[in-house]
């Protein structure tokens, strides 16, 4: 017959998932809202109640509770999703003309709403670190997005950066890496992953000069980059010596991967220069295609250590 239970765990999840209890649907949402927006609809995501601060938007706020207990309909043409679809209510947000608008400030916006609370702009921010880590992976043709199974391992590289284990063949998601609080992943933890011995309702953004440095130093970066340049320049071969060495095909492909928008001509000329500039850094005795090699590592390298790389804006 199975063991006796008291069935508390499971009234207490069906009292949390009732329709008529708004509280959930609202704290689900507004958390989201808040990774996308950097702010949630009530600034406060870890109190909702009376003591915390109100929503700018408490409208949208309830419609948006409302519809993703319903299920949510990103357009008219398409069905409702199914109800408490968190993909959809993702869908929802990021079509959204709030969504979508620039971060360039304006004289009047900032006059009238230095806060921002009225969602005139869009709110310039950097990705969460596990994000970043694994963004470099997939640029670089290098992410393992195999589910599930045991955690990655972690090591301490001379350097004394540690890193994960087996990252030049192919690196799991972070969401896989293991977690210790004696070692902490060098990359994540400058970027302000959370630590373990406190609870994290809310994530610290900070901006400081070890996170530059640590992108230009990285080793994992390094590597990174390195197997971004072998992609770009296999999917788009760069032939001839010393001007030739140079395809704006290459590097239009390697800030698609990157950047996600193809280099201004600015860009492209800047690229060029600097590309030229790198491999006359290298030995000649190495050969043009390791030259040529090292160079678009180097120009790899300083798309992923950018700001735009890490930022969304």
């Amino acid at each position: 017959e199975g063991d006796a239970t008291t069935s508390r765990r499971t009234a207490l999840a069906a009292w949390l998932t009732n329709p008529s209890n708004p509280l959930t649907s609202r704290v689900i949402v507004n958390r989201i809202w808040a990774q996308h927006f950097g702010v949630g609809i009530a600034p406060m995501v870890e109190n909702l109640g009376r003591s915390g601060a109100p929503p700018s938007h408490p409208e949208l706020l309830d419609w948006l509770a409302v519809e993703m207990v319903d299920g949510i309909r990103v357009s008219p043409s398409r069905p409702r999703s199914a109800p408490w679809s968190i993909k959809a209510l993702h869908r929802l947000i990021v079509t959204t003309a709030a969504y979508k608008q620039a971060s360039l400030p304006l004289s009047e916006g900032l006059k009238i709403d230095p806060d921002n609370r009225l969602l005139w702009r869009q709110r310039p921010r950097r990705i969460e670190a596990e994000s970043m880590r694994d963004a470099a992976l997939a640029a670089a043709g290098n992410l393992d997005t195999k589910m599930y199974g045991e955690s990655v391992a972690l090591e301490t590289r001379p350097t004394g950066e540690i890193a994960v284990v087996g990252e030049a063949a192919g690196g799991r998601r972070s969401i896989y890496v293991q977690v210790r609080r004696t070692t902490p992943v060098t990359l994540l933890n400058v970027f302000d992953q959370p630590v373990m011995e406190t609870n994290c309702s809310r994530r610290t953004v900070s901006t400081t000069a070890t996170q530059a440095l640590t992108l230009m130093n990285s080793s994992f970066v390094a590597t990174q980059a390195l197997q971004l340049a072998k992609r770009v320049l296999k999917e788009t071969p760069v032939l001839g010596i010393g001007r030739a060495s140079f395809s704006h095909q290459t590097v239009s492909y390697a800030y698609r991967l990157t950047l996600s928008r193809a280099p201004s001509v600015s860009e492209q000329a800047a690229a060029a220069k600097f590309i030229e500039k790198q491999m006359s850094f290298y030995s000649v005795e190495s050969g043009i295609e390791d030259r040529v090699l090292s160079a678009y590592a180097d120009f790899c390298h300083a798309l992923l250590s950018s700001n735009e790389f890490v930022y969304v804006d």
